[in-house]
């Protein structure tokens, strides 16, 4: 069976899954539009939302345990008139215990607020002053087990099943783009390459014994030429120019 915590005050409406029950006990908002509220001058609307919401099943029992604001009593009777009761079939016994309706203010309400429970008449005393009243349609019955936070907080260990617990961190590591696997990479700066001058070498025309470091003569030059031309030409005639002696 299917059971929800629907809360009003003069202006809102909040509805929450409930899922579990006892120490097991936990609830989930419900978001009409993507908002968290609905608001209360649009009860008629809400309900169709709300049919739709959970998809309600004409003949299938559901559970719904009202939650309004003690000076807002008014404001919750009109809301609740607009209710498509032939379009839900609630339980004979509807069965809430204090301590799931504690824990829905403490640890799951959209505003959490600790909260005390008083019996007689079913009012829950919120920290901010506010009371909070409890109602079902049919056979409403809440049972006591326990009256304040505090004594809740001894007897049910508060876990959140709606809560995800955190996995432990994996470090992932990505390779560097462009560069090969099991490749040993220089991360040394390089210094500036400097640049080898070659020094040119002598040549190996030189004139040798024949042409003196000081100065040649036309005799000089002759028998050079003619060293370097012999088997080639018959005759080789060197003629002085006429500038030879000018000096």
């Amino acid at each position: 069976m299917k059971r929800y915590i629907i809360e009003t005050d003069e202006r809102y409406i909040w509805s929450y899954e409930v899922a579990g029950s006892g120490a097991d006990f936990s609830c989930k908002l419900l978001n009409p539009h993507g908002d968290k509220k609905y608001w209360l001058e649009d009860s008629q609307d809400y309900w169709a939302w709300y049919c739709g919401e959970i998809s309600n099943i004409k003949g299938e029992e559901i559970d719904i345990c009202f939650l309004y604001l003690e000076k807002a009593r008014e404001d919750f009777q009109r809301f609740y008139e607009f209710m498509p009761r032939d379009q839900f079939s609630f339980p004979v016994k509807a069965e809430w215990k204090s301590s799931e309706i504690i824990r829905y203010f403490q640890d799951f309400r959209n505003t959490k607020y600790e909260t005390t429970y008083s019996e007689n008449p079913s009012r829950f005393i919120l920290k901010s002053g506010s009371t909070i009243l409890a109602f079902d349609t049919g056979n409403f019955c809440l049972t006591n087990d326990v009256t304040s936070v505090n004594e809740l907080k001894e007897k049910i260990p508060l876990v959140k099943p709606f809560a995800s617990s955190k996995k432990p961190r994996i470090k992932v590591f990505y390779p560097t783009p462009n560069v090969q696997k099991d490749r040993n990479i220089d991360i040394v700066k390089k210094s500036p390459t400097t640049p080898i001058i070659k020094k040119e070498k002598p040549s190996t025309d030189s004139v040798g014994e024949d042409v003196p470091a000081e100065k040649a003569n036309c005799e000089d030059l002759q028998r050079y030429i003619e060293r370097k031309t012999e088997g080639q030409c018959d005759t080789v005639l060197f003629r002085p120019s006429i500038h030879h002696g000018q000096e």
